[in-house]
């Protein structure tokens, strides 16, 4: 009879109290009585000498429909905890007046608000409303739901790490004795010795925004969390946090876990963000969340790839075309070098371009960087064997060493037929030097070619007499330099008598001395004369001789 007197006697005021909430328009700061106010649970143990009084400053957070509390909020207090290590919440809570009848509800609050258990049944994990059955009012969610006082308990809640949970103590009797709340039993560690972090951004953050809202891993005391704890880096920044709100704590609550950032400049470009913590900002329990942790999240900008071909024998003939997701769009896009103004690009030489593609729709335009291969060009090489030879023996043997050749021709500068083999022989018709030329061709039909200089000696042999007899019309009747491969050209020879004067002189080996006197056409009498001959071979080489030539009688 009396649990039904209980329900029954403050359905009435349950309706006249949710009309009367109707009023109350203008914002409170919840106290301690009040869900945004909740006493952060730091402690395993909380002696409460005196019982609390009414409903805190935000009427109507207990919904009677909604809720096991049949009354509502009456002379409630409420706690908070986040849970640190996954177990079961037990808790017990005995009145300092056995004759007080106090009840209770837990709230997971780990996904919504305060303001969202009016509304929403499903976050009410636990509740008693019993009424004082014996057993000196002992109620919890001890487990001891058996024998005396049984009606007043409920099983231990199972509780996982980073979940957060509200609890509300009323006293039913309006008195003012107090009750102690012991949680010692508890198998989860309920409160909170670990640093705070930042857990999420809430709601998705895309190209042009410029706010964003994250969530704490718990809840934060409002009186440390500002504008200037915040820092936002990623591309395009630097960026100054600009404005800044916190949920509850706008409302004059003591704590909130979900807060709301705007920055500057917005958003332009895809990549990686860091929101970080920048300030001193401390948990329920006191605990800092380290100054430089922070949270990555992605701006996802165009996903792009390219088809690109290579550029053959650098001739500029490279092509790129940027593919972008398809149903997209359209597109703008900005080369550079400054190539094409679409999604393809031809005549392409071997390079790096980049592409920076739009949305022209909006987004986060993206760049991608295009690299135009160059085909290996040939490379032409080659050995002459021998380098240097006779005209008695102008054979030589030409080794090809080139590389990425496919085809070969050799054109020997003697006028005579090319050779198509890679490695010819080839005899040469005369003395001279010949630019040996070899040009190749790539599979791509790349060229490339190179000249040795080989060269075909004439084999001179070349003496000078001691002595002969002038005058006599026989083969050994004049003086110079004798035997093959003399040049005709820069050739002096110069005679000189016992005492050093010049007595013949010639620019040619066509004209030798006779054994005169240049001067009077005299022949010479018997005797040494002294000769200086320089002359070129028909190779190219300088000789030189000094000597001295006897003239014989006649």
């Amino acid at each position: 009879m009396r649990q039904f007197f209980k329900r029954a006697f403050f359905l009435l005021l349950c309706i006249l109290h949710f009309a009367f909430c109707n009023f109350n328009s203008v914002a409170q700061t919840p106290n301690n009585q009040d869900c945004g106010g909740a006493i952060p649970v730091c402690q395993e143990v909380y002696n409460q000498a005196n019982s609390f009084s009414g409903e805190g400053n935000i009427i109507g957070e207990i919904n009677p429909i909604n809720s096991c509390l049949g009354v509502g909020e009456r002379n409630c207090v409420w706690y908070t905890m986040t849970i640190q290590q996954d177990g079961l919440l037990n808790f017990t809570i005995t009145p300092n007046n056995a004759n007080d009848d106090y009840d209770w509800a837990v709230f997971n609050l780990t996904n919504a608000s305060c303001a969202d258990i009016a509304t929403d049944a499903s976050l009410e994990v636990s509740c008693n409303f019993s009424g004082n059955t014996g057993n000196s009012g002992i109620t919890g969610a001890n487990g001891l739901t058996t024998g005396l006082g049984s009606s007043q308990n409920e099983d231990p809640i199972p509780v996982l790490a980073g979940e957060t949970y509200y609890i509300i103590v009323c006293n039913f009797n309006s008195s003012q004795s107090g009750y102690n709340l012991d949680m010692t039993a508890s198998t989860a560690t309920i409160f909170d010795n670990v640093t705070p972090s930042l857990r999420a951004i809430t709601a998705p953050v895309f190209c042009t925004d410029d706010a964003l809202s994250c969530e704490f891993s718990e809840n934060m005391v409002c009186a440390t969390v500002a504008q200037s704890d915040f820092a936002l880096t990623g591309p395009g920044g630097p960026y100054t946090i600009t404005g800044f709100s916190g949920g509850d704590c706008d409302l004059g609550a003591n704590y909130e876990r979900n807060f709301s950032l705007t920055f500057s400049p917005a958003i332009s470009q895809g990549g990686t963000y860091t929101l970080e913590i920048a300030g001193n900002v401390t948990d329920l329990c006191g605990n800092e969340a380290p100054i430089g942790s922070g949270l990555d999240f992605d701006i996802t900008a165009i996903p792009l790839d390219s088809l690109v071909t290579p550029d053959i024998c650098g001739a500029g003939v490279g092509t790129a075309t940027i593919i972008t997701p398809v149903g997209s769009g359209p597109y703008n896009y900005l080369w550079s070098p400054n190539v094409s103004a679409t999604d393809v690009a031809t005549n392409l030489a071997a390079g790096i371009y980049t592409v920076t593609v739009s949305d022209i729709g909006g987004g986060c335009p993206q760049n991608i960087d295009i690299v135009v291969q160059a085909t290996p060009s040939p490379v032409a090489s080659f050995r002459a064997s021998p380098l240097k030879m006779s005209y008695l023996d102008p054979y030589c043997e030409f080794i090809d060493l080139s590389n990425g050749a496919v085809s070969w021709v050799w054109n020997f500068g003697d006028a005579s037929n090319q050779e198509t083999i890679q490695n010819p022989v080839h005899t040469f018709p005369g003395t001279g030097e010949f630019a040996v030329t070899l040009s190749i061709t790539s599979a791509d039909g790349c060229t490339d070619d190179t000249t040795i200089i080989v060269t075909v000696t004439f084999l001179s042999t070349i003496y000078i007499p001691n002595a002969f007899t002038p005058g006599r019309g026989l083969l050994n009747d004049t003086f110079g330099p004798q035997g093959e491969g003399i040049a005709e050209t820069n050739f002096n020879m110069r005679i000189f008598d016992r005492w050093g004067k010049q007595i013949f002189y010639s620019y040619t080996p066509l004209i030798q001395w006779d054994g005169a006197d240049a001067a009077t056409g005299k022949i010479l009498p018997q005797g040494v004369y002294v000769y200086n001959i320089s002359l070129f071979d028909l190779n190219g080489e300088k000789h030189e001789y000094i000597g001295s030539v006897t003239i014989l009688e006649r």
